[in-house]
């Protein structure tokens, strides 16, 4: 009888597993495969009217992958560390019926917004760069490369964008500035100037599709 009840449970966790996974894989195939409104972009395009399509589909990416995060964030508080894709978020939301659709069938659970923010000390920020990193499969050693993410603002020279060198967060973990010649001030992201232009990503393209 204990036999009995003890392989009825493990057939039980095993089919709970599977559906379990099963959902999961088409979760992240509908949100990395999800065609944002296209009002969003019509809106937008007033304010940032010198970017492409091409471009705008760069923020779209960057939008997926900020909702990737959030798969893995165990519902912590993740920032958002780009000016344009907090922008695009705030028109996504305005799609109220839309976006409610797209956070159940993409994460099962609706995702309040989080301002952005830029400050390398605050943890939201940290956290988010950790899980942009994993989702590019970035090793923390490879300072050649940024996450989408957090390289979208400066690869598209978005006015009053949020910009991070490639050691940014290196330079933060040595409880220094954000600039490693000391020019910023701590916690600060930095300009081009300061920063030369290490911070544009390698390709811009998003990962975990």
């Amino acid at each position: 009888m204990a036999l009995r009840l003890l392989l009825l449970a493990l057939f039980a966790a095993i089919i709970y597993r599977y559906f379990k996974s099963r959902r999961q894989q088409e979760q992240f195939y509908y949100l990395n495969h999800y065609q944002f409104p296209s009002g969003i972009r019509r809106r937008l395009s007033s304010k940032y009217p010198q970017l492409s399509d091409q471009q705008w589909d760069l923020v779209a990416d960057a939008m997926r992958q900020y909702f990737r995060l959030h798969r893995h964030s165990k519902r912590a508080t993740l920032a958002m560390p780009s000016r344009i894709v907090d922008d695009f978020w705030h028109e996504f939301i305005l799609h109220t019926a839309v976006y409610q659709e797209f956070c159940q069938k993409a994460l099962g659970r609706f995702i309040h917004h989080t301002p952005a923010e830029s400050t390398v000390q605050s943890k939201s920020v940290r956290r988010s760069w950790n899980l942009a990193c994993r989702d590019e499969g970035i090793q923390a050693g490879q300072i050649a490369s940024m996450p989408l993410l957090f390289a979208i603002d400066r690869h598209l020279q978005i006015p009053e964008g949020f910009l991070y060198s490639a050691t940014t967060f290196q330079n933060s973990n040595k409880d220094t500035s954000s600039c490693s010649g000391g020019s910023c001030g701590s916690g600060s992201t930095c300009s081009s100037n300061d920063c030369g232009d290490s911070g544009s990503c390698s390709s811009c393209g998003g990962g975990g599709d």
